[in-house]
């Protein structure tokens, strides 16, 4: 394909978009050296809309410029806490509900968590501490629900013997059954509250400090008992297109890597006639 039809190309795929009501947006590295992108996606159907090179504000602001016509009826976007994607989806999408990706806020914690339990380790001598990290560390991180019976068995140790780390457990499992339940926004929004009030309370400021940053974002995370959409699918996306790179050993123009993106993932092949490898 000659680079220079790629101007033309993309103007007739940018005219016959579809018009999503809920777009998920996420970064996807391109190159080594902290290369991104941002990905532009329909959350209904799990398509790409666009690829625009960069993660900064301007980038995606830039990313909506080129999909402006198509994004006229979007009323919520999904996406992790980066700030820069929440100011250009302010910016750009006034009246689209901001929607933090429920699973981005979960490693968040569980990073939180992570860290308090180093931390506490590092009291122990050196064969408890050994014994503790074999025992706790993967336990702390999994779900109730995905608990197998041995892991439960642990779980019911870790409670007799490390009061500390149990406790710990109980609260990210907590605050992570509130999203578990559905629940209507003013009921979520007075056990958010409930939660975090408590865990101010504790020594555990790695957690404390998790509650204050949920307590700044709160409007957003709340958006999401009003329409439960998350990145899942933009995680899959991402996926295709490490394959996709992997399998021409890189790309070195941004504009071609685009349009193989969106003939792989996205709307390309469906509205342009045209043959492109």
């Amino acid at each position: 394909m000659d680079f220079s039809g790629l101007s033309k190309l993309e103007n007739q795929y940018l005219k016959n978009l579809p018009k999503p009501s809920c777009l998920t947006v996420d970064e996807a590295s391109y190159k080594r050296m902290h290369n991104y992108a941002t990905i532009i996606s329909s959350y209904k159907d799990g398509k790409v809309l666009w690829a625009e090179q960069g993660r900064k504000q301007s980038d995606l602001a830039r990313g909506y410029n080129q999909l402006e016509p198509a994004l006229a009826d979007v009323k919520a976007v999904s996406m992790d806490l980066w700030r820069a994607y929440e100011s250009a989806t302010k910016t750009k999408l006034p009246s689209a509900d901001i929607i933090y990706d429920r699973f981005h806020i979960a490693r968040l914690i569980n990073r939180a968590i992570e860290k308090e339990r180093r931390l506490y380790q590092k009291t122990l001598a050196d064969k408890d501490r050994k014994i503790m990290k074999k025992h706790s560390r993967w336990i702390l991180l999994k779900r109730n629900v995905n608990l197998t019976e041995k892991n439960k068995d642990h779980l019911a140790q870790l409670k007799k013997v490390n009061k500390t780390l149990y406790d710990i457990y109980l609260m990210k499992e907590c605050f992570l059954s509130i999203f578990d339940q559905f629940l209507p926004i003013k009921l979520a929004r007075k056990q958010m509250f409930n939660w975090i009030r408590d865990m101010l309370k504790t020594d555990f400021e790695y957690l404390k400090r998790f509650a204050r940053s949920i307590l700044k974002r709160m409007r957003s995370i709340l958006h999401w008992f009003k329409n439960p959409i998350s990145n899942g699918k933009a995680e899959g996306i991402n996926n295709v297109i490490k394959t996709l790179i992997k399998r021409a050993y890189g790309y070195k123009n941004f504009d071609y890597l685009r349009m193989k993106i969106l003939q792989k993932c996205g709307y390309l092949m469906n509205y342009v006639n045209h043959s492109f490898c």
